[in-house]
């Protein structure tokens, strides 16, 4: 769901720009829509994500990508 997504971005945030400080631009990208998300919950907070992206046409393998853990 777009909520999901929004949470998934949001720990792109907090954990690559904000505590890494390794992207500065957009934490989302057209892999987004065709990719598997997985992520964990605990209780009502999201807390750790990754995604799956299947091979594309200028990609020949998956590629797993975006993993975070929020560190508390």
């Amino acid at each position: 769901t777009r909520e999901e997504l929004d949470a998934i971005v949001a720990i792109r945030a907090r954990v690559f720009r904000d505590e890494q400080g390794i992207v500065e631009g957009e934490l989302n990208d057209p892999d987004d829509v065709t990719s598997v998300h997985a992520y964990v919950v605990v209780g009502e907070d999201m807390i750790s994500a990754a995604r799956l992206s299947p091979p594309t046409r200028n990609r020949a393998e998956g590629l797993i990508a975006w993993v975070a853990t929020l560190p508390e």
